[in-house]
């Protein structure tokens, strides 16, 4: 009886201790899973701070690309909407120019052909000009001997002064005439774009001021 007894006290004795060392191991695990849960909680809100941050640095740094690309196009409309009404009132006040007026502005650009011109026979071709005007002009700028030929033509391309506009801002600008030697080797151009170009390249912003009363971004 006594060895019965004993060997249930045991039994309880390492049910007991089984039973303790099992609830350490579960609460040691608790411990352990709410660890691991607050460490990845901590890394979690860390990272996501980053993020959060990191985000907002690139979302501020997009706008203001956007504000400079919106305020650089804004700028460019400006300049081209000030840049064409220049346009329109050069291109007004040249088509209405009386005839006598814009012969002398041409004789004027013919004149400064000569020297590059002198010696050569020249073929003058006509645009938006009466050839029964303009031609006696011709001989007497190069002598009757030197033209050998005076057409109508065509109007050619403008120049880089007037890229972007090629419309009513500029349709009296093609007027004039176009000076070839007969070997093609030079041309020379005597229209009123022409005259006006260096007028643009150098005085552009001049003009809107002048026209808006007002300052230019370019």
């Amino acid at each position: 009886m006594e060895v019965l007894r004993f060997t249930e006290g045991l039994e309880q004795k390492i049910q007991a201790d089984g039973k303790a060392k099992a609830q350490q191991i579960v609460s040691d695990g608790e411990k352990e899973c709410q660890r691991i849960l607050q460490d990845f909680e901590a890394r979690f809100a860390s990272f996501e701070s980053e993020k959060r941050a990191e985000t907002e640095s690139k979302i501020a740094a997009l706008r203001r690309d956007v504000q400079s690309e919106l305020a650089l196009k804004q700028d460019r409309l400006q300049f081209s909407f000030k840049s064409s009404a220049v346009l329109s009132a050069i291109n007004e006040y040249l088509g209405a120019l009386p005839q006598d007026r814009l012969l002398q502005l041409l004789e004027r650009m013919l004149d400064s052909y000569k020297q590059v011109l002198v010696g050569r026979q020249l073929v003058a071709k006509i645009v938006d000009m009466d050839i029964s005007v303009v031609e006696p002009l011709l001989i007497k700028v190069f002598g009757k001997d030197v033209l050998q030929s005076c057409l109508p033509t065509e109007p050619l391309p403008l120049g880089e002064a007037f890229l972007g506009y090629d419309g009513a801002e500029t349709s009296n600008l093609y007027r004039g005439v176009v000076l070839e030697t007969t070997d093609g080797s030079i041309r020379c151009r005597a229209t009123l774009g022409e005259l006006i170009t260096p007028l643009l390249e150098n005085h552009r912003e001049e003009m809107m001021r002048t026209l808006f009363g007002e300052g230019i971004s370019v």
